[in-house]
């Protein structure tokens, strides 16, 4: 998952992308990513790539992603799901 202080900056998806390609291990994610660049370059959603990918992201992604893009409050709404996040698996390592 993105981390919280990543998303905190300014908010530009290209250099997230190249940023999480380097550091993602799992290549399915990878794949997510790089889809949803071709995705926002051709003018969809960046939230669309997310949703698609419901076996690897839970459907709460792409939906506060997308609400995040209309309000243009996206860097927060990742923020909060990278909290929400870090919260859940913290709990499940209790």
């Amino acid at each position: 998952m993105v981390s919280k202080t990543f998303v905190g900056r300014k908010f530009e998806f290209e250099k997230l992308e190249e940023y999480l390609t380097d550091v993602l291990q799992n290549n399915y994610f990878k794949k997510v990513l790089e889809t949803a660049k071709k995705e926002t370059q051709k003018g969809e959603p960046i939230s669309k790539a997310f949703k698609d990918a419901s076996k690897l992201y839970p459907l709460l992604v792409g939906e506060m992603m997308a609400v995040g893009a209309e309000t243009g409050e996206l860097s927060e709404m990742m923020k909060r799901l990278a909290i929400f996040y870090e919260e859940e698996i913290g709990r499940a390592h209790v």
